[in-house]
């Protein structure tokens, strides 16, 4: 498939609980750190943490937000309060739990630095675990991964919005939020693939509505082409919506969040059946206890949705669950396309029509650049890596500066 900035091979998955079965399933989930609490609590027991999440070995294509390196790494990324890892060898917990791909895109993927990201990359690549959202460089930070399953073609894209965190042309990070590169990176592969899932890092931590811009970037990102929009990072649960009939899911909350002691609570997963040009998405309801999640029924099944339904109340089209939604119909009108706003963008604006100026998002308040980053082009970070109490978090703008600083970090 010819991407934005290469030729990028397809990805043939033959890994299916039933190759009989033409649907194809895919399953998402918020936050995972294996790191910390998580290792404290769980030791080498890899077998532990999926054990009643058959769900996921179950599911065709399987996706997490790693949210550590995995590496044996000493020297942690400057002027952070808090840096992530784990020991390689905790990646059996993906392995055995049956994820098939992570995204890195977001703020603790460069908390080891470069050889942190290099080292959990070839720890992936070890036992075939898929990986987009960072890479050595720009184009393999940029690089969509592109997977054939059941004769569907799955596109994946990530992206985070920290440019002290980007990767560069000869500099290893996580692939910058730039809505020129996001509408590039989209209509590039649009033609040549069946379905774009595109994951965001963002928001504010514990925040349970999306920010103005959140929901501004996603509707961007669905009016390119996108035919999923999957957000993570603020650890909460936040609502769904579907736009021009595409599902979009802002945050989905912590999945297996070893960053804190906190090891009991509910979140969701989102399952999508892909069969006959129609895309069923729904929420599954998930109890987490002692960093083990399990699809629950019946009353707390109930709790948990409700939960979803009520944080999805503000937009104008909510998502209930489950929404069966046709594929995407080609159209013959093209897109109007966006202006690069920043120098080392790869994109070639379409000088036959007209241009609209991208936008800026403030992805992260709470992640500082060091001293010695120049300061970011795309969002304003706070002076230090704090966050909001829960008390202030209900509130979806994105504040000017941190609350007081609490003893652990979320991620």
């Amino acid at each position: 498939v010819r991407a934005a900035l290469e030729v990028v091979p397809v990805v043939k998955h033959d890994r299916v609980a039933d190759a009989n079965d033409p649907t194809v399933t895919l399953m998402f989930s918020g936050d995972v750190t294996l790191a910390d609490a998580f290792a404290d609590a769980m030791g080498n027991n890899y077998d532990q943490t999926f054990a009643h999440m058959d769900e996921y070995r179950q599911a065709d294509l399987a996706m997490v937000n790693l949210e550590n390196p995995l590496t044996k790494a000493t020297l942690p990324l400057p002027g952070k309060q808090f840096n992530f890892k784990a020991d390689p060898e905790s990646v059996q917990v993906l392995e055995k739990g049956g994820v098939d791909l992570v995204t890195l895109a977001n703020n603790h993927t460069m908390d080891y630095k470069e050889p942190g990201l290099l080292e959990t990359m070839a720890t992936l690549d070890k036992v075939g675990i898929l990986h987009m959202g960072a890479g050595r460089d720009e184009k393999e930070a940029r690089r969509p991964e592109i997977i054939d399953v059941k004769g569907q073609r799955v596109a994946y894209l990530s992206y985070y919005g920290a440019d002290f965190h980007a990767a560069a042309e000869n500099t290893a990070g996580t692939n910058y939020a730039d809505e020129a590169r996001i509408s590039a990176d989209i209509k590039s592969i649009r033609d040549q693939v069946d379905w774009i899932v595109v994951n965001f890092h963002w928001g504010e931590e514990l925040a349970t509505h999306p920010a103005d811009w959140q929901i501004d970037l996603a509707h961007f990102t669905v009016d390119q082409g996108a035919d999923l929009v999957v957000g993570h990072h603020p650890h909460v649960l936040q609502g769904a919506e579907i736009y021009k009939g595409r599902p979009i899911a802002y945050s989905l909350g912590n999945f297996i969040f070893g960053g804190n002691s906190r090891k009991d609570y509910d979140t969701a997963v989102l399952k999508v059946a892909l069969k006959d040009k129609q895309m069923k998405v729904e929420f599954l309801p998930v109890e987490v206890r002692d960093y083990q999640p399990r699809v629950v029924t019946g009353d707390r099944a109930g709790e948990i949705l409700r939960q979803v339904d009520d944080l999805s109340t503000s937009f104008k089209q909510p998502m209930k669950s489950p929404a069966v939604l046709d594929a995407r119909t080609p159209t013959s009108e093209p897109l109007i396309p966006v202006s690069p706003t920043t120098p080392e963008s790869n994109v070639s604006p379409d000088t036959t029509t007209p241009t609209t100026p991208a936008r800026t998002y403030p992805f992260d308040p709470y992640a500082p650049a060091p001293e010695s980053s120049p300061a970011p082009t795309q969002m304003t970070p706070a002076p230090t890596d704090t966050l909001v109490p829960p008390a202030e978090s209900t509130n979806p703008t994105v504040p000017t500066a941190p609350a007081s600083t609490p003893s652990t970090d979320l991620g």
